[in-house]
């Protein structure tokens, strides 16, 4: 991961450090495509939830292109080391499913956007 999605990244989580705990649910969305047992990402998502909805959609699969909800352990998985997981040359194991890895370098990074905060009664979380 570069030096500035390294910032983003602890801002992101600086910023909703006052209410982290609330967040009881992680989803990690992924659309890759599948090269022996790395899924090179060509999107990422985690989703951090209020709710206590812990189903997770049917993975996707058509040829190579891959599709993938995965409902992230808190307890097990660090949200902020596992982004950075992403990002690197090693990936992000998930059981069962192999490597995920995001392409990122000094050059290319990636996007950590600002906290978005859903009023009440709408569905979600902070997306990073």
């Amino acid at each position: 991961m570069n030096e500035h999605s390294e910032r983003q990244l602890i801002a992101y989580f600086e910023a909703i450090a006052g209410w982290r705990a609330a967040y009881t649910v992680a989803r990690l969305h992924v659309l890759g495509v599948r090269s022996g047992e790395t899924l090179e990402l060509v999107s990422g998502r985690i989703v951090l939830d209020v709710g206590s909805d812990t189903e997770v959609k049917a993975p996707f699969r058509a040829g190579r292109v891959e599709a993938h909800q995965v409902l992230l352990n808190q307890e097990e998985t660090d949200v902020q080391g596992a982004t950075r997981a992403l990002a690197s040359a090693a990936g992000f194991h998930v059981a069962g499913l192999g490597c995920f890895m995001l392409p990122s370098n000094e050059q290319v990074g990636i996007y950590v956007a600002p906290p978005t905060l859903n009023r009440p009664g709408f569905r979600g979380g902070s997306n990073l």
